[in-house]
């Protein structure tokens, strides 16, 4: 214990308005608020040399009611005086200077005294501070979960809290003190004990494992982000064990709800969300198992890609899909932010990651594009990474050919005022089939229409460069290419190409080139 003189207690302008309690979260809400991080450390930075054993040195604990040792018999009990017992062998001089306040919140932190506080004594302790400790987060979602099921509106807005405020917090204790080794935590799940009230607080106990999982992700993330190691307590207290191998009060349960049992006082009398006494000691084994080791570092990815379809004509939509998995810890934490597709020089076409309920383990999006040019391509997926995982690539083969025409038009009558209609189209063998569209179509292009038998379908064309020689002399020369753009014709598909060269006399009329082939 330290003398209470060198003790530095946070201001009692705080009451206790709510009790302590771990995060359960939607997935959706949890990874859109985990794309939002910013703020990244530098982790070379966050692993200083040790402070000399012989001088007066400091370990910094800031938090809410379980930083200040609620739930423990005495205060000698709590984790902080467990952490710091422990750290004073490696330096004899070590001060206490716990700033947690009951009640706190990430807000509360942010934009009350205890950052404020926290960094003022940074800046006034210049190489005298050995460690900062930190537990935030609980106060921002606590009443989120009642035993009739978890509130989402609720959750989603602390964890917007929690996903924007933390990262600002880290970033001030960072720019008031060079290399300053920071560790953070995450959170057992109290709401577990919810198994003991039947099949309904089973589901609710279910649920709320499954959104403590991803709120850690979180924690992980932004901690990482901040080169701060993360302590892990959920792992202690087997969060995610529903195995039954647990045993209370002489009763048969899941290993994650015993150990609750046994560490918190959330089951039945109490209904307290704090740690008690042995979960205490349970926090403080979680801190210094991390004390001392550098963070974990910035986790790698990796790019699955593919094309649909993987051949394509000429101005064919292609849907390009992407999953991005994260091949490093924390397990569970998935990637953000954007995958742009490319060709060559082309661009094709970006998408934004988000994550889906049967795709854990990674990021997953899709884009579509018409641009791709002709060819055998290796389509390119690059992420460009996030506040945690790191930039990487994959690659998909895509071939876009031209088609080969599939209606081809024998006659051509009308003159350049007039209607022109392309007799004896025939797709497939079909006969008496015609193309038609406005004379001044020749002119500058337009829409050509080709029915038969009440089926229609229709192209857009573009007049192009004049082919020489194609035409008698006297005749002026129309080339018009194109694709498939509607219609309902059985013998058609969407964007297959047209073609058309059209010879147009000096009296108006029009004849069709030999050859001349269009498929729409």
């Amino acid at each position: 214990m330290t003398d209470p003189s060198t003790r530095v207690t946070a201001s009692n302008r705080w009451r206790l308005e709510h009790q302590f309690g771990p995060l359960a979260l939607t997935v959706g809400v949890l990874i859109a608020a985990a794309s939002s991080l910013g703020l990244v450390g530098d982790a070379s930075a966050a692993m200083p040399t040790p402070p000399s054993a012989t001088n007066i040195q400091y370990y910094v604990a800031m938090g809410d009611s379980l930083g200040a040792g609620y739930g423990a018999s005495q205060p000698a009990n709590g984790y902080v005086n467990l952490v710091y017992q422990h750290e004073l062998a490696q330096y004899p001089n070590l001060q206490l200077v716990n700033l947690s306040q009951p009640g706190a919140t990430t807000d509360a932190i942010l934009h009350g005294s205890q950052l404020s506080d926290a960094q003022a004594f940074l800046r006034a302790h210049a190489g005298q501070v050995a460690l900062v400790t930190i537990d935030i987060g609980g106060n921002d979602v606590d009443n989120c979960v009642p035993p009739s099921g978890i509130e989402a509106t609720c959750i989603q807005n602390g964890v917007s809290e929690i996903a924007t405020k933390l990262p600002l917090i880290l970033h001030g204790l960072r720019a008031s003190y060079s290399g300053l080794p920071i560790y953070g935590m995450d959170y057992y799940d109290p709401f577990l004990a919810y198994w003991l009230n039947g099949a309904g607080g089973q589901a609710v106990a279910q649920q709320s494992e499954t959104d403590t999982v991803f709120i850690n992700a979180l924690f992980g993330q932004i901690y990482a982000a901040a080169a701060a190691s993360m302590a892990d307590p959920a792992t202690l207290f087997e969060t995610t064990d529903f195995a039954l191998t647990g045993l209370w009060n002489g009763t048969v349960v899941p290993q994650n709800v015993a150990l609750i049992c046994q560490w918190t006082r959330m089951c039945p009398p109490l209904g307290d969300f704090h740690a008690n006494d042995a979960g205490h000691a349970e926090l403080a084994t979680a801190f210094e198992l991390v004390i001392g080791h550098a963070p974990l570092p910035v986790p790698t990815t990796r790019v699955l890609e593919s094309a649909s379809p993987t051949s394509a004509a000429g101005g064919q939509p292609v849907t390009y899909s992407v999953t991005v998995d994260g091949l490093g810890p924390p397990a569970g934490t998935v990637p953000s932010g954007t995958v742009t597709f490319s060709a060559g020089a082309t661009n094709l076409c970006t998408s934004t990651l988000s994550p889906t309920a049967a795709d854990l383990a990674g990021g997953s999006g899709s884009c579509s594009s018409s641009n791709a040019p002709l060819g055998t391509d290796t389509v390119t997926a690059a992420y460009g990474g996030d506040s945690f995982f790191t930039a990487s690539s994959g690659t998909a083969k895509l071939t876009i050919t031209n088609a080969t025409p599939s209606v081809t038009c024998s006659k051509v009558s009308g003159n350049a005022f007039t209607l022109i209609r392309f007799k004896a189209c025939s797709p497939l063998s079909k006969t008496n089939r015609s193309a038609s569209a406005p004379g001044s179509f020749l002119a500058s292009g337009g829409t050509l229409t080709w029915a038969h038998s009440f089926q229609s379908t229709t192209a857009s064309v573009t007049q192009t460069a004049l082919s020489l020689g194609a035409c008698k002399r006297g005749s002026t020369e129309h080339d018009f290419t194109g694709i498939v753009t509607g219609g309902s014709s059985i013998y058609t598909r969407a964007y297959d190409p047209v073609a058309l060269r059209v010879c147009e006399t000096g009296g108006g009329t029009v004849s069709l080139v030999p050859g001349s082939t269009a498929s729409f």
